[in-house]
């Protein structure tokens, strides 16, 4: 809720976002990094793709598969096992 008890606009959250990160010093931080973030832990703790959706809550495994092809350090290591 705003300060005038009005729920927040899916823009004014994002600005908070944005906001609370340049404040942190994290420059780039969006509303959608702290989601980004989780999703990299789970793949770097060896999750496989359904836990990950589960958690993340997708409803389709194709949103849940860009973390997978994003995260480069991992298929590195898949290939050199």
């Amino acid at each position: 809720m705003t300060q005038r008890k009005a729920a927040f606009t899916a823009n004014a959250m994002s600005k908070l976002f944005t906001k609370l990160y340049k404040g942190a010093g994290i420059e780039g931080g969006t509303s959608h990094s702290g989601r980004r973030s989780l999703a990299s832990s789970l793949i770097k703790k060896k999750a496989n793709i359904y836990q990950v959706k589960e958690i993340l809550r997708h409803s389709s495994i194709q949103s849940t598969s860009v973390y997978f092809s994003e995260d480069e350090d991992t298929l590195c290591d898949l290939l050199r096992s």
